[in-house]
């Protein structure tokens, strides 16, 4: 029996498992023409006009500490643009970025929480605050109550709260630099990949975290 034309592509091949953890398989179908090669798919998506969808190919590919330290480097470019611009940023958010960017050095539930409480002070809209957010559901519980039971992060959370992150801030600035914003954004995620020895290699670390309870110092 031959399979449909519109069947979606393995999930056990690296381009199967973006397209069904990204939700992007109409644009596999129809702009990236089934592609076997996610960095093919991402290329496709950004050229299309499709930059969240870009984005998000690569942010569920990409294990939560490296995908999080991308959406910290965009929201810190956002808050130097703004002060590039004149604009004054609340000097919390600043705050916010140096707490992130210590959780991202060592990790621990001490200062995931810390984080998530100045982030829903602030309001989670910023590149920064939804930066915040990918660390919070990032691993550890996520019940607030002292001595509650542990209670797991939604899968897929990190992904999405990086995406959200990282798209928002091309937005930021400029508007006839928009593009370059993105393409920059998508070159650097790439290079996260390739850091990490490529998509199959950078998905079986993604597998692993999912797989199993993710451990942080307490």
């Amino acid at each position: 029996m031959s399979l449909s034309p519109n069947a979606p592509p393995d999930p056990s091949t690296p381009v199967g498992f973006v397209v069904e953890r990204a939700g992007v398989l109409d644009a596999w179908h129809e702009i990236s023409h089934r592609t076997d090669d996610p960095t093919g798919l991402v290329e496709a998506l950004a050229s299309a006009g499709l930059a969240t969808e870009a984005i998000r190919c690569i942010a569920v590919a990409v294990p939560s500490r490296q995908s999080i330290w991308w959406a910290w480097v965009s929201a810190r470019h956002t808050l130097v643009g703004a002060t590039a611009d004149g604009a004054k940023e609340s000097p919390r958010m600043q705050e916010l970025l140096d707490m992130i960017e210590q959780w991202i050095a060592a990790p621990d539930a001490t200062k995931r929480r810390a984080i998530w409480e100045v982030a829903q002070a602030l309001g989670i809209k910023h590149p920064v605050t939804l930066c915040a957010a990918a660390t919070w559901f990032s691993g550890g519980s996520i019940a607030t109550a002292e001595g509650a039971a542990p209670v797991p992060a939604p899968p897929g959370m990190v992904a999405t709260f990086v995406s959200a992150a990282v798209a928002i801030a091309t937005l930021q600035g400029d508007p006839q630099h928009a593009d370059e914003r993105v393409r920059a954004s998508i070159a650097q995620g790439l290079e996260i990949v390739t850091k990490l020895g490529g998509w199959s290699t950078a998905i079986g670390y993604v597998r692993h975290e999912s797989g199993g309870a993710q451990q942080e110092v307490s």
